[in-house]
């Protein structure tokens, strides 16, 4: 009995340890199924330390082999033991259960103290530290862990830096991007100190397009590299500690920003550039020229944030471009003005064609022999309600510049179909010439839409004459050709306008669908004074006439110079000699019955 009470404290005060420690549960496993119990217990343990887990490891071990040692003095006992032996037995149970917990803590702690360190560390990788090393405690007693840590680490570096390269850098030049550079500049004008300066220069390569559609793409792209280099070895020369930004913001769109530069310095690193970039490129057997054209715009003078020095800059760009390209203009207080003008000439024109402000001319053009009318040529005009009317010359460049153009072309194609189609029906045949710009006859659907509108008017399209200019000519797409063609064979007359003001290719001009070539009024204007002028024009006419087209004097302003024309075998002559352009009101003779003053011109 005694035995008895004395196994039932022992059992009490094991159970009251354990209790301690919330392992009831493992307590009511017996014997050899004591472990298996109490680690499976652990393992389903939540919402503790890995140190307090190793702790009630350590204390199943403890008890587990105090219980064993205890069954075995019961045995003892049982076999007729006597009672020291059984003081004995008792004593080594609690040594044995002393050292399995202290062997079993220790193991078990040095664990939980790695995987407590790596914990850790792998906190300090979640808020962004990927450099710091694994901590040796957790190298030493968890090697292989260590191992895998330290290898997802370096994958993870190599994985953002290749990340925040495609995010920062331009990938074909290895130049800062439009993000990169916009962040960065950002940063160094907001610690921009009183009284200090910067500079933003924004450069745009001159005929790389060209290059793009002759020596396709890829070379276009070694291009880009060569002006990087080129650019980033000028920008390494000019910089000090905190030297020049440099970007690619947008295919052939460079550029430069710094802070504590002046004007001076600005000037000379965009005259290195403009130099640097007129250096021709080699590319195997290929020798590229290109050019560039540099806007610098200065901080605070021109703007006085990013937003608006890269506006100034580019306003200055485009001025360069408009003054010949290859060079480079600095933004002013004047060239601020005249942008704003263009900025409500801009807005005036939109309105001017929502309230019907632009209206027809037309002129007519004579034969050098024979009829004396052989159409008119329909002329743009807008009545202005404060500055009266205003000719194409005052505004078409800049809506040429906005890609107003479009608009404005589409309503003379519009307005002509709707004029030819009323001339019809009055019984008039008068063929009218319409101006068509290179950016409209290219947009997509552009003949199906002039279709469409001489169909909607009734007017018959062999009473249309389409004027295409030099450039537009030499230049336009295979399918604008085929477009040309397929009009052409339906009866619209197609004429070269302006001839003598661009670049033309003879076999081209051979081969194109043309009927007339319309002389610029440069080639005539000197005809009564220079004989070199009538040699030249005399020239041009006979190369018009070997192909077999007809050849249109533009800005006759003389009788004699348009007797001096038929005598050089023009067949049409057109300007102010032969007649003004004037609203279709004044062609009519009879406006009760609509019929136009050249009703017998065919």
């Amino acid at each position: 009995m005694a035995v008895r009470a004395h196994f039932m404290l022992c059992c009490d005060a094991t159970e009251t340890a354990v209790n301690k420690y919330s392992l009831t549960k493992m307590w009511q496993a017996r014997c050899l199924g004591c472990d298996i119990a109490a680690q499976e217990w652990v393992r389903r343990m939540e919402g503790r330390l890995f140190r307090d887990r190793a702790v009630a490891s350590a204390l199943c071990a403890a008890a587990a082999v105090f219980v064993v040692m205890l069954v075995l003095v019961l045995v003892g006992m049982a076999q007729g033991s006597s009672g020291w032996r059984l003081a004995t037995a008792v004593s080594v149970a609690a040594i044995c259960g002393a050292l399995a917990w202290g062997s079993v803590r220790r193991s078990v702690a040095g664990g939980s103290d790695a995987i407590r360190r790596l914990s850790a560390r792998l906190t300090a990788a979640a808020a962004g530290d990927l450099l710091s090393p694994t901590p040796p405690a957790v190298t030493e007693a968890l090697p292989d862990l260590a191992r895998a840590v330290d290898g997802l680490f370096s994958q993870v570096r190599a994985s953002l830096d290749s990340v925040h390269a495609l995010a920062l850098y331009d990938p074909l030049t290895a130049l800062a991007n439009r993000l990169h550079f916009r962040r960065e500049a950002e940063r160094r004008l907001a610690s921009v100190d009183a009284g200090a300066h910067a500079a933003l220069l924004f450069l745009d390569l001159d005929g790389f397009k060209a290059v793009n559609d002759s020596l396709g793409h890829a070379m276009g792209d070694e291009i880009l590299r060569m002006v990087a280099n080129r650019l980033r070895t000028l920008a390494d020369e000019a910089s000090g500690a905190d030297g020049w930004l440099v970007a690619r913001l947008a295919g052939d769109e460079f550029t430069f920003f710094r802070v504590g530069v002046d004007a001076a310095a600005a000037a000379r690193l965009s005259r290195r550039v403009v130099d640097a970039l007129a250096t021709p490129f080699v590319l195997g057997c290929n020798v590229v020229e290109l050019g560039a054209s540099v806007g610098t715009a200065l901080f605070p003078d021109d703007g006085r944030d990013l937003e608006a020095l890269i506006h100034a800059a580019d306003v200055a760009m485009y001025q360069a471009k408009a003054e010949g390209r290859g060079r480079q203009v600095r933004f002013s207080p004047e060239l601020a003005a005249r942008i704003g003008d263009r900025a409500l000439l801009d807005r005036e024109m939109r309105a001017a064609l929502e309230r019907d402000e632009f209206v027809l001319h037309f002129q007519p053009l004579a034969r050098a022999q024979g009829s004396p009318v052989a159409g008119v040529e329909a002329l743009l005009r807008w009545r202005h309600p404060t500055r009266g009317t205003r000719l194409p010359g005052e505004f078409l460049a800049a809506a040429e510049d906005s890609g107003f153009t479009i608009e404005i072309g589409e309503w003379v194609v519009e307005t002509a179909a709707a004029t030819i189609g009323r001339w019809r029906r009055s019984g008039c045949r008068m063929r009218m010439a319409v101006n068509v710009s290179r950016r409209q006859i290219e947009q997509p659907g552009f003949f199906v839409r002039l279709r469409a509108a001489f169909a909607h008017h009734r007017a018959p399209l062999d009473q249309l004459e389409l004027d295409l200019s030099e450039t537009t000519a030499m230049q336009c797409s295979p399918a604008v050709l085929h477009g040309i063609g397929a009009l052409r064979q339906e009866g619209v007359l197609i004429a070269i306008d302006d001839f003598g003001t661009g670049f033309s290719n003879l076999i081209r001009l051979k081969d194109f669908p043309v009927d007339r070539v319309k002389l610029d009024r440069s080639l005539t204007h000197a005809i009564a004074e220079s004989p070199e002028a009538r040699i030249l024009v005399h020239s041009v006419v006979g190369l018009v006439h070997a192909l077999g087209y007809e050849a249109v004097a533009e800005g006759v302003e003389s009788s004699y110079q348009g007797e001096l024309l038929r005598a050089i075998g023009c067949d049409l002559l057109q300007g102010y000699a032969i007649a003004p352009p004037v609203p279709e009101a004044e062609l009519m003779v009879d406006g009760a019955m609509g019929r136009p003053l050249f009703a017998c011109a065919g």
